[in-house]
């Protein structure tokens, strides 16, 4: 994705642009994935139609799904999280929204859960008229938030809660793959910001003060939840 966010590249390995996708006309694409069929999931919250779209690698428009209906006092902020996308199905974890949910790559909802934390998040925002007929938000002083990343692997959905401003918070929550109900938490050695899992390792990125590091744990998260 470019820096502005106004279009998508597709490259080759070697690093040549291959095409360029162009979203719909008022549409940022916040998050791209691609899912096992080759096509690219774009999601973009901020969007005159639906939450998540549908290309191919020519940047043909497929679809969407996830509509949001009259945006007429949108608040593009709730829809904002992380996207991940593994066999065939669509996970999204919400940035300032305790929410995990899953869709297949029809758009059919399997499930949408609040999490353990479950903050309440109305008092998250601050809705503001910006011109005659037109609304702005921005995130309310002292905001909680849900989610900085998370991945998907075998049974398991593993999240990186946010600190919230806790800087002893090193945790990841465990979560069930099949329906989002809470299965454990286990402990890092640094502050966690990003998150990847193969079968053998769990790769956290955590954010230090004064460094970034990238630590590898052993992916043990069948023996601990099985």
């Amino acid at each position: 994705m470019d820096n502005p966010g106004l279009k998508i590249l597709i490259l080759d390995p070697k690093g040549n642009l291959v095409h360029e996708i162009f979203p719909k006309k008022g549409a940022r694409p916040a998050r791209v994935a691609l899912g096992d069929n080759e096509n690219v999931l774009i999601y973009t919250p901020i969007t005159p139609e639906f939450l998540f779209n549908q290309s191919d690698l020519e940047g043909n428009t497929i679809g969407g799904f996830s509509t949001l209906g009259d945006l007429a006092g949108h608040n593009a902020l709730k829809y904002t999280g992380r996207v991940v996308v593994k066999n065939n199905h669509l996970y999204f974890a919400g940035h300032s929204e305790s929410i995990l949910k899953k869709y297949d790559l029809d758009g059919d909802l399997m499930f949408s859960r609040t999490t353990i934390d479950d903050w309440p998040a109305d008092f998250n925002y601050v809705v503001f008229k910006a011109g005659e007929g037109q609304v702005g938000s921005r995130y309310s002083e002292g905001a909680l938030f849900a989610f900085n990343n998370f991945d998907v692997w075998d049974k398991y959905i593993v999240t990186i809660p946010h600190h919230n401003g806790d800087p002893d918070y090193k945790y990841l929550d465990v979560y069930s793959r099949s329906d989002s109900y809470y299965l454990g938490t286990l402990t890092t050695d640094d502050f966690p910001y990003d998150i990847t899992i193969d079968d053998k390792f769990i790769y956290i990125q955590g954010n230090l003060p004064d460094q970034r590091t990238i630590k590898k744990y052993p992916n043990n998260l069948s023996r601990y939840f099985e």
